[in-house]
């Protein structure tokens, strides 16, 4: 495997082969003329991976056409586009093309591989795809395929939880300081807001989103709930917005699974709504 680009996700990707003992080259996209000059020539065809930009990704990969050959995969990282992002070069030289998303978040170009069992979605030439299925489980990952994928609609789907995440976290840590004071050292604002998030994504994993809820709402309680609002409202406004909207989103699959009284759906939205 060949990965090109040096970034957040080059830098964790080329960590999860140096871990997993996978063989692989390495460069950042700015040296490429140079180092594709000395690749060896795979027996076997090679995976090109451009971990780069995604405006970047066709130009890097016609940087490398003179050292492809027919046979080879071309892969690219980015969610937003599918496998047509390196159509023209992998036609030119006789290779398949690949999009392999990685749906988890990376936030800095640490030496940091991604972590186990992070889902891939891939989109492409059907046995380069099932190719790089097999290399990526081997990893220790998760991977599914789709075809005609609506990139804006997935992707967004995919920032939704990235940044929605952290949003959370960062309202959640204004609110922990108006709480504790002094005691919501950034020790202590780190290991909550990521002990529940863990424990949010174990339940997603388990049981699925409809039944990983956790809420006062479960037991009937809208009257907690109103005192969240009221505070949040005083203390962080734009903490209680998202609550609100998280309220809201829950509460819609609640009312259809009947999983509260109908009393309780029409006594939240009338506490959302103030």
């Amino acid at each position: 495997m060949t990965v090109i680009g040096a970034g957040r996700l080059g830098a964790a990707l080329a960590a999860s082969l140096r871990n997993a003992g996978q063989p692989f080259d390495h460069t950042p996209r700015s040296q490429v003329e140079p180092w594709v000059d000395r690749l060896p020539t795979a027996p076997e065809g090679r995976v090109w991976v451009f971990a780069v930009r995604d405006r970047e990704i066709a130009a890097v990969a016609a940087r490398c056409a003179p050292a492809m050959r027919p046979g080879d995969t071309l892969v690219h990282l980015a969610g937003m586009l599918g496998p047509e992002a390196l159509g023209e070069v992998a036609r030119a030289v006789g290779a398949a093309s690949v999009s392999a998303h990685p749906l988890a978040a990376v936030s800095s170009p640490r030496d940091q591989a991604l972590a186990p069992r992070s889902a891939f979605l891939l989109e492409g030439d059907d046995a380069a795809v099932t190719e790089i299925a097999k290399q990526l489980q081997h990893l220790g990952y998760v991977t599914f395929t789709a075809e005609g994928v609506r990139r804006p609609a997935y992707h967004a789907a995919a920032a939704l939880v990235a940044t929605g995440a952290v949003a959370l976290a960062q309202g959640a840590q204004t609110l922990f300081r108006a709480a504790l004071g002094e005691a919501a050292t950034e020790p202590f604002v780190r290991a909550a807001t990521s002990s529940l998030l863990r424990s949010v994504a174990l339940n997603l994993c388990l049981d699925g989103p409809a039944a990983a809820l956790a809420s006062p709402l479960l037991r009937d309680d809208t009257s907690t709930v109103e005192a969240h609002l009221a505070v949040g409202d005083a203390l962080a406004p734009r903490a209680a917005a998202m609550y609100r909207a998280a309220l809201l989103q829950v509460l819609d699959g609640l009312a259809v699974e009947r999983r509260v009284s109908e009393a309780t759906v029409a006594r939240a939205r009338e506490v959302i709504a103030r």
